[in-house]
Order: C-alpha cells, then structure tokens, then sequence
C-alpha cells in the first residue's frame, strides 16, 4: 500500500483584447466566480498472484508491523498503489493595449482524483484456497479505506478551492509587462490550497491504513485458516 498524492497546475490563458485611449479609463469588470469541477474515480483492481513469498516479503510497505522489527513475518498480501490528484487551473487575460494594462482572473479549475489500486497475494497461496481468501479481505479493507478517504475529501477539496478562487478574485489592473508574474502567483495561491490538503489527506490515509494493519487484525486473519 503506497499513498501517492500528486497535484498539477497547468495555466491555460485566454486571452481578450480590448482598446483604450487612457490608462486612466482602464477598469477590470467584475466576473462571477470560477467553477470547480472535481471528478473521481477508481480504476479497476488489479490482480498479482506471481510473487513467491521471499519476493513478497522484500516488497515496501507503507505500514508497520504490529509485531515489532525484531518478529520473524512473511507478507502474504500487500495493496499497493495510492490517491493522485491532478489539478488544471485556466487563467482569464483582458488586455487593454493602449494603456498596456491588463486584468486576469480564474476562470476555470477541473480537479481529477484517481484510485490505483493493485492487490499482490503470494503464489503461495492459491487462488480458491482459504488463505488466499482471508488475504483478499483484508487487502479489500485497505481499497474501501482509500475510496472513503476521496469522497469525504472531495467537498473539503471544493469548499477550498473555491474559497481560494474568490479571494484571489480580478487581479489588476496592472501593467501587461508583469503578466507572466501575476499568472503565476495566481498558480501558486491554488498550488498552496491544495498542498495544504494533500498533507492533511495523507496524515489521516496513514493513520487509517495502519488502523488496518493491527496485530489483532492479523491474528485473526491467520486464526480463519488453522484447521
């Protein structure tokens, strides 16, 4: 189980020309505030039951055993992948040549969140067979965590982002020369909005995911298939 939280800012600019004979008659117009579009989803699970069991226990794992460094334990199944998020920020320009003054704005953010989950499970363990079963469950715990974790952040996500779209507000009007820097405090403010929430998702999926991974779990994981 690996947490992956990736954001990725992309500034498209549109671009509107207007004329004016005075720097003194430039004024920005005011705009409604941005939509933020969030779309989530997980890709299907996919399967690996090809590793032996020395492979297995050589592979990383982002959880801590609950039964100490100094315990002898094989891995029997691992849930490897994590929660990525990638951001598209599109940035309004409203040029007034003339005066070389110019307005911007956000006018759109799209936000794509992303499960990517693949579930390992030694060769040792066959497909059909009680061990490889109690293995599934446990490893399908992990998968539900993560897809709670997306939809109890995606409104924390929203209310962020748009409440950071509305105080970054029309920017100007300021001189055409400083666009380019303008633009990119414009990304940067968002690129902090969703830092900040990247560190708070991934502090709870840590604590939750070793939630998981406890010593009485794996007891009674190993206890459905003595007999």
């Amino acid at each position: 189980m690996k947490s992956i939280f990736e954001f990725l800012i992309i500034c498209g600019v549109v671009t509107i020309l207007c004329g004016s004979t005075a720097r003194a008659d430039v004024t920005c117009p005011p705009k409604p505030a941005a939509p933020v579009n969030i779309i989530w989803g997980s890709d299907n699970i996919k399967y690996d039951f090809s590793r032996s069991q020395s492979q297995m226990d050589n592979m990383n794992n982002d959880t801590q055993s609950p039964y100490g460094n100094n315990a002898k334990t094989h891995v029997g199944g691992l849930m490897k992948g994590g929660i990525s998020v990638q951001s598209q920020v599109q940035v309004a320009t409203m040029t007034y040549p003339r005066a070389r003054q110019m307005c911007q704005w956000v006018d759109r953010v799209d936000v794509n969140i992303k499960i990517d989950p693949t579930i390992y499970i030694s060769r040792d363990h066959k497909p059909g067979s009680c061990r490889h079963k109690a293995i599934m469950e446990h490893e399908m715990k992990h998968i539900y965590t993560d897809r709670e974790i997306v939809k109890k952040y995606v409104p924390i996500i929203q209310s962020a982002l748009s409440k950071a779209v509305v105080d970054i507000g029309i920017v100007g009007p300021k001189d055409m020369r400083d666009q380019a820097r303008y633009q990119k405090q414009i990304n940067d403010y968002i690129a902090r909005e969703v830092k900040n929430i990247n560190t708070k998702l991934n502090t709870e999926r840590r604590q939750r995911q070793q939630a998981i991974d406890s010593r009485q779990e794996y007891d009674r994981v190993a206890a459905m298939c003595k007999n």
